[in-house]
């Protein structure tokens, strides 16, 4: 939220607010995604050197 948000009126405010949930969500989705990668290439490079 930026300086100019606090001026907002009520509504405003609850509209500020869920756009800026969603932001957060999208990032936590992106972030979600990232960690499966990363787990999927955890897993594969540690059965990769047991196979080994």
């Amino acid at each position: 939220m930026t300086p100019a948000h606090l001026a907002l009126d009520g509504q405003a405010k609850v509209v500020a607010f869920k756009q800026y949930q969603q932001v957060i969500r999208d990032r936590i989705r992106h972030l979600e995604a990232i960690d499966q990668l990363l787990a999927t290439k955890i897993d594969y490079f540690e059965h990769q050197s047991i196979d080994t």
